[in-house]
């Protein structure tokens, strides 16, 4: 039988980054699947809060593919500074540091994520 699970389903966990709504763990569908997959909404950062490279600390140990579905923001690794906006999709290769945020104070930039084993 499928999983059906909605961003009601779970309880979100917020930072001052973001506030992520883990929909498919281990927990809800199973370790067997060996993936992840939820929804994040990213906070505004200004740009004079924006970190440097050296300051983006391990990345993780699979990768991540993400869709942006609302609206704009920025990914940042080591080596680039990339513009996203809704309708795009983009991968973060296993191992390489990073972070996202919106560009826009008044909204955040709402992706769905999947990371497989």
């Amino acid at each position: 039988m499928p999983t059906v699970l909605s961003s009601e389903d779970v309880v979100p966990h917020d930072t001052d980054a973001r506030r992520i709504w883990r929909l498919l763990t281990p927990e809800t569908c199973g370790a067997h699947l060996g993936a992840v997959a939820g929804l994040v909404a990213y906070k505004y950062r200004a740009p004079a809060d924006e970190p440097s490279a050296d300051l983006l600390g391990d990345g993780h140990a699979r990768a991540e593919f993400y869709y942006v579905a609302q609206g704009t923001g920025v990914v940042r690794t080591p080596t680039e500074r990339l513009e996203v906006a809704a309708g795009q999709a983009f991968v973060i290769e296993a191992g390489i540091p990073h972070t996202i945020w919106s560009d826009r104070p008044e909204e955040p930039v709402l992706t769905f994520y999947v990371s497989l084993k």
